[in-house]
């Protein structure tokens, strides 16, 4: 499957999850990474019902995510660091036990594992988590994340960071290499370009959705996609997506 992200000379440019799993997406205040994280939920939220994947939002901004709290398809909703810690913790477990089933069922991965029993299938899950960089001061919830990083794409659990000001001391090379998709919108200088891009130049963009798009070897520019909040709400409102008032929360 691919999720969209906007359009470059090229036409549409896509993420592929099950080839590249986790994405970072960068950007100053006013340079779209926001509307570009909500713009991706969006699109899974209208591509995946609840019976086929689990959406868990880390939410450390308070506002940014909060729009999608009452989407069938969101499990959990978080906005502390201790309970993010929790989250990272339980999902590091959910990869070993979905790890242990694929072994034992001679299997690589989560599709394999679907074809093979696809009356007891596994949902795809995907993290997302805002304002990440908060999360670096917790030492042992930042050994999680890694892991967690590094083990999670035959498992289909696909994490999505954003931050408005990356350092090196957070996004390493080895970090880098599990986060292997990279939007960068706007940076506050050249920096904050090298640390994402590995390059200068994500400084002189234009803001407002103009970014660029890394990928593997390839690396382009795009324009993404304008999506406002009641934009969203209209998408949001099917009754495969949006939670009624009486279903059961479990929020934290």
């Amino acid at each position: 499957f691919r999720i969209p992200v906007g359009a470059s000379i090229y036409g549409t440019e896509y993420i592929y999850p099950d080839k590249i799993p986790h994405t970072l997406i960068s950007g100053s205040t006013g340079s779209g990474k926001s509307i570009e994280t909500k713009s991706i939920l969006t699109s899974i939220l209208n591509m995946f019902p609840e019976d086929e994947c689990e959406i868990i939002l880390i939410d450390f901004k308070l506002v940014e995510l909060n729009l999608f709290k009452n989407c069938k398809q969101v499990i959990k909703y978080v906005y502390e660091v201790e309970e993010a810690i929790d989250v990272i913790a339980d999902l590091l477990e959910e990869c070993k036990r979905r790890y242990q089933l694929f072994q034992d069922n001679n299997v690589t991965n989560l599709n394999e594992y679907n074809k093979k029993f696809p009356k007891n299938k596994l949902k795809k899950q995907f993290i997302f988590i805002e304002e990440f960089v908060m999360f670096s001061e917790e030492k042992v919830g930042m050994k999680m994340l890694r892991k967690l990083a590094s083990l999670s794409r035959a498992s289909s659990q696909f994490i999505f960071l954003s931050c408005q000001r990356p350092s090196n001391d957070v996004i390493d090379n080895v970090f880098k290499a599990n986060v292997g998709n990279r939007l960068c919108f706007r940076t506050e200088d050249s920096k904050n370009s090298v640390v994402v891009l590995d390059r200068e130049g994500a400084e002189l963009l234009k803001g407002n959705g103009n970014g660029i798009y890394k990928t593997g070897a390839k690396d382009i520019e795009f324009q993404g996609y304008n999506i406002q909040d009641e934009d969203i709400e209209k998408y949001l409102k099917n009754e495969l997506i949006f939670k009624k008032e009486e279903d059961n929360l479990d929020y934290i």
